[in-house]
């Protein structure tokens, strides 16, 4: 389903992958991924996809066998277990886990819009086989450069499909807040998964023009 890279393109991706940071790092799509489609989700490159409904989900199998809890009781449970997860995948992200690729679905869809100096916007989506194949590279980047991500006024909300988790993600080593960050996480065999994830980026490091 998903179409491999080619020798040279993978030769430039590895190239790219010792050179950047974890937010460079997401540009290789452009080069190397053409635009998917997932099953969760109806994919537009022109727009955000709105997810479709996800197998077994929202995750009804948590806690509403429980004939004691109310609806507002069981819904509070499910909400607290997709934070849960999503806490959980960015504290380790902050030390680098490269094992946070397990999270994704291999038919999530990963979307990011990168900003450069100029203004110029360069959009690009990824299937979550090829973020999960990337991420030990990732990891390691990040881990070089000490690229970490902190995350604020985190918020979450039940969809028909899941649970969309919506945060402020401030990259220390840019000095740059994205304000449009979220992740849609589904429940799938027994497990969250995440199905989607929309991050913006920059091209340049802002810390020096912030002290300015």
């Amino acid at each position: 389903m998903y179409s491999c890279f080619k020798a040279a393109s993978a030769e430039k991706a590895l190239t790219m992958l010792r050179k950047q940071s974890i937010i460079g790092l997401i540009t290789l799509a452009t080069v190397t991924a053409p635009f998917l489609s997932s099953p969760f989700l109806n994919a537009n490159p022109n727009q955000h996809s709105e997810p479709r409904k996800a197998p077994d989900s929202p995750p009804d199998r948590i806690m509403d066998s429980d004939p004691g809890l109310s609806s507002e009781e069981i819904q509070d449970a499910r909400q607290k277990a997709a934070l849960d997860f999503f806490h959980d995948h960015w504290e380790r992200a902050s030390r680098f886990d490269a094992s946070i690729a397990d999270n994704y679905h291999p038919e999530a869809l990963i979307h990011t819009l990168r900003t450069d100096a100029s203004g110029d916007q360069k959009k690009m989506e990824l299937s979550g086989a090829r973020w999960k194949a990337l991420m030990p590279a990732i990891m390691e980047a990040a881990r070089q450069r000490g690229d970490v991500q902190k995350l604020a006024q985190v918020d979450v909300r039940e969809t028909e499909n899941g649970f969309r988790i919506s945060a402020e993600r401030y990259s220390e080593l840019k000095c740059y807040t994205d304000k449009n960050y979220y992740m849609v996480v589904a429940f799938d065999e027994g497990r969250f998964y995440i199905v989607e994830e929309f991050m913006q980026t920059v091209g340049e490091n802002l810390c020096e023009s912030n002290r300015n």
